[in-house]
C-alpha cells in the first residue's frame, strides 16, 4: 500500500501539463549572439539531462540571489537562458507543489508552469551571423520567484520514457 501511495505521489509530481495550454518555443524563436554556442555546459551552468541553464549554480548562494531586484508584484525575475541539444524536443515544468512560488518566463506574458522547446537542427542557418546554429540552440527566458526557495524542475525529452527531475536551490544553499 505504501509503495502504491508513493508511486501515485510521484506520478502527480511529474504529471505532464495539458498539451493545449502548453506554450511552445520553436527553433525560430531562439536567441543568437555573435556566433554559435560552443560549450554545452560551462562552469556555473546547471545541466539537467539534454538542457543546461546559463549561470544558475551561483543562485544557490543567498548573497548572490539577493542582488536580484523585485518587481511591483513582489516577484523576483531571474534571467537564465536555456541551452538545448540540437534536434531535441523537451518540456520543462515546475512541479505542481512549487507553482505558487515559481514559474518559467520563457513564454510571452506572465510566468507559466511549463514550456515545450524544439531545438534547431545543427545545420539551421543562423539569422544573426554567417553560419549555422550548430549543436546547441539557446532560448531566452528564466524564472519568476516569490522569494528564496527550492524548486523542483522536471525535464521531459520526446522519445525518453522517464523524465529528469532536479531540485534547484534559489537563494538557499541546499534543497
Amino acid at each position: 500500500m505504501r509503495t502504491a501511495v508513493l508511486a501515485l505521489a510521484l506520478a502527480v509530481l511529474v504529471a505532464e501539463p495539458a498539451a493545449a495550454a502548453l506554450p511552445k518555443r520553436p527553433c525560430d524563436s531562439r536567441a543568437e549572439g555573435p556566433g554559435p554556442v560552443r560549450r554545452f555546459v560551462s562552469p556555473g551552468d546547471l545541466q539537467i539531462g539534454p538542457v543546461a541553464f546559463f549561470g544558475m549554480k551561483r543562485l544557490a548562494d543567498p548573497a548572490e540571489f539577493a542582488r536580484f531586484g523585485e518587481r511591483e508584484d513582489g516577484r523576483i525575475l531571474i534571467k537564465a537562458p536555456l541551452k538545448v541539444r540540437a534536434r531535441r524536443v523537451v518540456t520543462i515544468s515546475v512541479a505542481r507543489a512549487d507553482r505558487s512560488g515559481a514559474g518559467l518566463t520563457f513564454a510571452r506574458g506572465s510566468a507559466v508552469p511549463a514550456v515545450r522547446f524544439t531545438a534547431c537542427p545543427e545545420d539551421e542557418r543562423a539569422f544573426s551571423y554567417i553560419g549555422v546554429v550548430g549543436p546547441i540552440t539557446v532560448f531566452a527566458g528564466g524564472f519568476s520567484l516569490a522569494g528564496p526557495r527550492c524548486v523542483t524542475l522536471i525535464v521531459r525529452v520526446r522519445g525518453r520514457r522517464a523524465p529528469y527531475v532536479r531540485d534547484v536551490p534559489f537563494g538557499v544553499r541546499r534543497c
